[in-house]
């Protein structure tokens, strides 16, 4: 049993939308990295980690009207630290699903919410320093 004190992480991502001609569906995709640092105690043994993963999501938004969208994504990202990445190691990868509230601030600024939830590997080695079930809140900014 894993109890954690303290964890929050950051995350940066690129995005690229297409809105589908006269529908309110957008598809989306992400790629980016995000940190997550935590401390805790397992078996009588205290622990603070620091762990990096490469995010690449595909999705779909749908525009309620031009304030709020909701969408789900697909996530999939390194599920061991990149000094520990070998091809010959099971369960490289990490699958997520993401559903997704978004509220447009401005023209170019939105807030966004999500719930992120891993679907595979639940090996309780890997929830250590990326849990299982993460809220995310973010801002995104449209360049073009």
């Amino acid at each position: 049993e894993v109890h954690h004190n303290f964890m929050h992480g950051y995350q940066l991502n690129v995005s690229n939308r297409y809105r589908l001609k006269e529908s309110n569906l957008e598809l989306t995709n992400k790629m980016g990295m995000k940190s997550i640092y935590s401390t805790g105690h397992t078996d009588n043994i205290d622990f603070d980690t620091e762990t990096y993963r490469f995010v690449l999501t595909l999705g779909a938004l749908y525009h309620i009207n031009p304030t709020i969208a909701v969408g789900l994504s697909f996530g999939l990202e390194n599920n061991l630290d990149f000094e520990n990445f070998r091809a010959q190691t099971s369960d490289l990868f990490r699958y997520s699903i993401q559903p997704e509230f978004q509220y447009a601030l401005s023209e170019r600024w939105s807030a966004t919410f999500q719930y992120y939830a891993t679907l595979t590997p639940l090996a309780s080695h890997y929830l250590i320093t990326n849990p299982q079930h993460q809220v995310q809140l973010g801002l995104r900014f449209k360049v073009l």
